[in-house]
């Protein structure tokens, strides 16, 4: 197995030449830029602005281990519906408590452009889940029948973040960040 040396993360995952700078990146991208991704068909040819939207997906998840909990949650972006899920699994009872909902074409689906800052939402804030991202740090406001919650998310005191940028698919790429 080759190691390989992070590099400092680019301020925009998609270049100016429209392709995405791959490796693996010590810190997180500030934005992905995807509007100036130049995304080809199997031909070779630019596909179309139409093929481009439902060929991004994008999404936010997030699992927290406790002595006495497991939480878990998403909001996923895969542009013919929208995804979300949330669960909660109580250690001591083995008790599982989940929500999941599908909504077309992401409608009341909203997820940030960037790692670092921004919003991601399924639902309402009446009965959804809201992660508000500033500097990298999560705030978490899950408002569900069976779950509520608050939660704050920030890296460990010693803990960097990292991202890796890889290929996928015919010239597609997969971009994940751990804070």
């Amino acid at each position: 197995m080759q190691h390989v040396q992070p590099q400092l993360a680019p301020l925009q995952l998609i270049q100016s030449d429209g392709q995405p700078v791959f490796g693996v990146f010590d810190g997180m991208v500030d934005s992905l830029n995807v509007k100036q991704f130049q995304f080809y068909n199997e031909m070779d040819k630019p596909a179309s602005a139409l093929a481009k939207h439902f060929a991004y997906k994008h999404f936010q998840f997030a699992s927290i281990v406790t002595p006495h909990y497991i939480v878990a949650f998403a909001v996923a972006d895969i542009r013919y519906v929208a995804n979300g899920f949330c669960y909660l699994y109580e250690i001591k009872t083995n008790k599982l408590t989940q929500t999941q909902w599908l909504t077309p074409l992401g409608l009341g689906c909203q997820v940030s452009q960037s790692p670092k800052q921004g919003r991601a939402q399924i639902g309402s804030k009446r009965k959804g889940v809201i992660i508000d991202i500033v500097d990298g740090q999560w705030q978490v406001d899950i408002h569900l029948a069976h779950i509520q919650a608050n939660l704050r998310l920030q890296p460990a005191p010693l803990s960097l973040p990292i991202s890796l940028c890889t290929p996928t698919g015919y010239n597609g790429w997969i971009l994940y960040a751990k804070a």
